[in-house]
């Protein structure tokens, strides 16, 4: 009987041993680590703010950027750009010297300027899509010149615009040098209402 007790422990340790063993050798599932929380770097942080209350937004720029206006148009662009624009009484030879601006359009002047005018036609091919602008879902056009053309547009300029809806019309925010459309872009994403 002694004996069969001393098998049975026996068989019992060799169990537990190999249990032991299996469990330290094992395979164990990889734990998930969190991943770390993606953080949003804004871009524009260290930007200037153009404010315009007659319209009540705001919209940021580059730090060696500048603005000003042109009879009823807000330009945009780098400082001696639009220095050398003003000084000259804001003459300009092609449209892309304004490299960027904003315009507050009717509903009117939109719909008798804007519509016609952002049309495929022989001279340029237009491209219309949205875009977020101010929490606002807008229209984005993108005009490709496929011949010289008027203001000075050459075969292959592009032009990217937007018409944010306000009170009574529209805003559209213009680029004309297509050079800048990473600014442009960063712009737009930094456009905001104001409430007061």
């Amino acid at each position: 009987m002694k004996s069969k007790q001393i098998l049975f422990l026996i068989v019992a340790l060799v169990i537990i041993a190999g249990a032991v063993l299996i469990w330290q050798f094992w395979p164990k599932p990889e734990s998930a680590t969190p991943s770390p929380t993606p953080t949003t770097v804004d871009e524009t942080a260290d930007w200037q703010t153009y404010v315009n209350n007659d319209y009540s937004f705001d919209i940021r720029y580059p730090e060696n950027w500048k603005t000003d206006k042109c009879s009823k148009t807000i330009v945009f662009g780098p400082k001696e750009t639009i220095e050398k624009l003003v000084s000259n009484g804001c003459a300009i030879g092609m449209a892309k010297e304004l490299i960027l601006t904003i315009n507050f359009r009717t509903t009117q002047q939109y719909e008798e300027i804007i519509v016609p005018f952002r049309k495929t036609d022989e001279n340029k091919n237009v491209v219309l899509d949205k875009v977020t602008v101010g929490d606002l879902e807008v229209s984005h056009y993108t005009t490709n010149y496929l011949k010289d053309a008027s203001m000075g547009f050459k075969a292959g300029d592009i032009i990217t615009d937007v018409l944010v809806p306000v009170e009574n019309g529209y805003l559209e925010i213009t680029l004309l040098d297509n050079q800048y459309i990473d600014i442009y872009n960063k712009m737009l994403k930094s456009f905001g209402f104001i409430i007061y």
